[in-house]
């Protein structure tokens, strides 16, 4: 995920926010103004160590192939469109205190100031305290989309 995460953050369209505490991250987000576009410059950059480390993964764990596969295509889902939250993760250590909804504030804010009107979010299905959690900040549930050979939810914020 570094390789993906790091090569995301440096295609144009696609920004991180982060958090710290005494200088310790404590939780980071990154979001994207069209992900179909960034995750083809992603692949186009970096092929390479893309591979070799999914090649990796998937040799100690086969069921990651289809799970690769699957993070690709995700783009092609036609129910994402705009600006998208890719990820946002808090450390454990530091949950319910807010800084994740500080993290959705600053994307929230950002896209705003871009003229943006809305943004998704996916979320797994089985992940009660996500789906809560974007739930709770506003978003509205738009449709189940299959992904990983899962169900997982979109779910949409206007701004």
């Amino acid at each position: 995920l570094r390789t993906l995460y790091s090569t995301l953050l440096s295609c144009p369209g696609v920004f991180g926010f982060l958090s710290e505490d005494d200088q310790q991250p404590t939780g980071f987000l990154i979001g994207c103004l069209d992900t179909g576009r960034a995750m083809h410059e992603t692949i186009r950059r970096s092929w390479l160590p893309l591979t070799l480390n999914a090649l990796g993964g998937c040799l100690k764990r086969p069921a990651l192939l289809l799970g690769t596969a699957d993070t690709f295509r995700y783009t092609r889902k036609s129910a994402v469109a705009g600006p998208e939250l890719l990820v946002i993760s808090v450390a454990p250590a530091f949950q319910r205190r807010g800084i994740g909804t500080q993290l959705l504030l600053a994307l929230s804010d950002s896209l705003r100031a871009q003229g943006f009107t809305r943004y998704s979010v996916t979320v797994k299905a089985r992940n009660a305290a996500a789906n809560a959690f974007y739930q709770h900040h506003h978003f509205t549930f738009r449709t189940p989309l299959q992904m990983y050979r899962e169900p997982w939810n979109l779910y949409e914020r206007l701004l």
